[in-house]
């Protein structure tokens, strides 16, 4: 009688499984996955907010790097340019009589010193891109999981042709 009960006990807990749901975050091209809840990057910064503050952490720093940079790209390529034009014009490559020569070439200077900053400026927004971009998505992918994701783990026993087993997934 111990025998059949304990046969029952094993064929009803094979079939019964206790499990949590896997909520690991995949990045694949511009969307993100977790589990199957596919998600674009609205959706994503959206869930961390709810689901995960250190990750969403990660993501918000990210998304300020990639602001800065952003800011001092179209910055400095407009500010390169302007200066450049400026140290144009106002210089007398032609190399026109003094009579002739109608700019001012502390102007033109003014505007070859600026051209040179803003084109440090756009320089200095590459990096900036960078880790905006690594920030939001690797980081905050490997922090959400690493520390808010559930695991799956699963026990499930069952009768082979050798004997009851019992088998542990995690």
């Amino acid at each position: 009688m111990k025998k059949v009960c304990l046969f029952l006990a094993l064929c009803i807990a094979g079939v019964m499984q206790a499990q949590t749901a896997s909520s690991v975050v995949v990045k694949k091209g511009n969307m993100f996955y977790c589990g199957e809840q596919q998600m674009n990057r609205a959706a994503y910064k959206q869930f961390l907010e709810t689901e995960c503050p250190q990750a969403y952490q990660q993501y918000h720093q990210g998304e300020q790097c990639m602001i800065a940079g952003l800011s001092l790209l179209g910055g400095g390529a407009v500010g390169a340019f302007a200066g450049f034009a400026t140290f144009i014009s106002q210089s007398n490559f032609g190399g026109l009589p003094p009579e002739q020569y109608h700019g001012n070439a502390a102007l033109g200077l003014t505007g070859f010193c600026f051209s040179v900053l803003s084109g440090a400026g756009f320089l200095c927004s590459i990096p900036l891109l960078s880790v905006g971009y690594v920030r939001m998505d690797n980081s905050s992918v490997k922090t959400y999981n690493e520390q808010c994701a559930k695991q799956n783990v699963e026990l499930a026993f069952g009768v082979t042709g050798n004997g009851v087993g019992m088998t542990i997934r995690f």
